[in-house]
């Protein structure tokens, strides 16, 4: 997968959960406190440079009481999450193209995974 790519995902992941959190009005040591995650990580995922694992991705999503694919909603746009209403939001929650930015999500996933063991079994 390309580099560049992969830091887009990091960033609009990180964006969006602190887009949600400060909406919210909580620090990241509350949303942290909930998510059983340390502060200093949810600070590196809000900022684009941790791949956070799956686990911690579903836990900020129920610290958040939010589905989990509302984090991913700025996945593949330049812009951050703008402020939509609730009508808005539930639509592209039911539109295909959410499903098909989730699915390329979780396939880029599986990619950059494969090339780290690659990397790991030729050192």
């Amino acid at each position: 997968m390309d580099p560049k790519r992969w830091d887009e995902v990091r960033t609009g992941l990180g964006t969006t959960l602190r887009l949600l959190r400060e909406r919210r009005k909580e620090t990241q040591s509350q949303i942290a406190e909930r998510a059983d995650l340390s502060t200093k990580a949810v600070g590196e995922i809000e900022r684009g440079r941790s791949n956070p694992r799956l686990r911690s991705v579903v836990c900020l999503a129920h610290a958040l009481e939010i589905d989990i694919g509302f984090l991913f909603y700025s996945l593949g746009r330049r812009a951050p999450l703008p402020n939509v209403s609730a009508e808005r939001v539930e639509s592209v929650f039911a539109s295909a193209n959410f499903v098909r930015e989730m699915a390329t999500y979780f396939q880029m996933l599986a990619r950059a995974d494969e090339a780290m063991l690659k990397k790991e079994k030729t050192k």
